[in-house]
């Protein structure tokens, strides 16, 4: 690795520099120590060019750090990290993770800044001790090549260990937190996976919807159709975690409570109270595109399995319907990769809606 990192070796490498990866590197770059690795070669050949640079809401940054593509790393040597902050796409995950797994320490850590709950995958490729969950409540988009921005000012990421006795791996926890806090606010958690299915709900509640619409999330929160679509996949992502037992983490679910969430296809009061908690947060930062709208308007492959499938793949295992959810699923991967995006969009939200409208009046 001696023509992409100093002797010593960065102790930091961000892989996967989309817009979650290239709004972290960034910052984290420019106090130095910092491995840029991304699979596409122009946008790696722009860093090494020009640097990163990244739009922020309140500063502009460009970054000059090391960068390599992942390929190129796959076959050097050199020093193993001490963190991995892992950025790629959700179906991305195990081949990466298996590009990664000679190269690391086995004192590396890999923190998984992704959507969906991926950390199970990864610790059972390089085990749990060496595994960290995380979320990342911050937004970001690749513009081109070695350019991004953000748009939010008060996003945070948190994160937390995988197992039972998450005090013992404390003082790893609060090394990784110092490592970036230069770029985000960063939390502890003792429940991560709580704030992992909070944050799978989230994404699964926008995403899919704004794909379809090709919509930034104001136009979505603000139009009454795609607003009751959001508010029942909340339902249903609601009422699946719980029933795995998993504690959600109400604060990020928009201000709204759980039971609102639950109740919410079926009580016309907590359905108002979710709907209004919703629209107010997203016509807040209004303009934001999510990641899975970015992805369809490239013609990409999306993560709407890692979200939403998530979601469905755990209701049938409990035996929960999840009806809005699957439909969505279906819909979002009959238009990837298609050249009618708009006119088969705007159908699967009008089917949608119907079906939603439907189920509210017990249907």
């Amino acid at each position: 690795m001696a023509q992409v990192m100093s002797e010593a070796g960065p102790s930091t490498w961000v892989v996967g520099i989309g817009g979650i990866g290239a709004t972290l590197g960034c910052r984290l770059a420019r106090d130095g120590d910092v491995l840029l690795v991304d699979g596409w070669e122009e946008n790696i050949a722009a860093i090494q060019d020009r640097g990163l640079a990244v739009e922020y809401a309140d500063e502009t940054v460009i970054a000059r750090a090391p960068a390599v593509t992942l390929d190129r790393l796959a076959g050097a040597r050199g020093p193993a990290p001490h963190v991995v902050i892992l950025a790629v796409k959700s179906y991305q995950t195990a081949e990466t993770i298996g590009i990664l797994k000679p190269l690391i320490g086995s004192e590396t850590q890999v923190v998984s800044a992704q959507n969906g709950l991926n950390e199970d995958t990864i610790a059972d490729l390089i085990g749990t001790e060496r595994t960290v969950g995380a979320i990342c409540l911050f937004d970001g988009q690749l513009m081109e090549p070695g350019r991004a921005r953000q748009r939010r000012t008060d996003g945070k990421m948190v994160i937390g260990d995988l197992s039972a006795a998450p005090e013992q791996k404390r003082q790893v926890l609060q090394d990784i937190a110092r490592r970036l806090r230069p770029a985000v606010d960063v939390e502890i958690s003792g429940n991560i996976y709580g704030e992992l299915w909070t944050k799978v709900i989230r994404n699964g509640m926008i995403n899919g919807v704004c794909a379809l619409a090709g919509a930034d999330v104001g136009t979505a929160a603000g139009d009454d159709d795609m607003l009751s679509i959001i508010v029942a996949l909340g339902v249903e992502g609601v009422r699946v975690a719980r029933a795995l037992g998993v504690t959600l983490i109400e604060a990020d679910l928009y201000g709204a409570s759980v039971t609102d969430f639950e109740r919410g296809l079926n009580d016309p009061a907590s359905y108002e109270r979710v709907a209004a908690k919703v629209r107010a947060e997203y016509l807040s930062f209004a303009r934001v595109i999510p990641s899975m709208a970015q992805d369809v308007a490239k013609g990409r492959p999306t993560e709407i399995e890692y979200l939403n499938g998530v979601v469905v793949a755990k209701g049938e295992m409990l035996g929960l319907e999840t009806k809005v959810s699957a439909a969505l699923v279906e819909a979002v991967k009959r238009i990837e990769g298609t050249e009618h995006r708009s006119a088969d969009g705007s159908s699967a939200i009008e089917a949608l809606a119907a079906l939603v409208a439907r189920l509210r009046n017990g249907g």
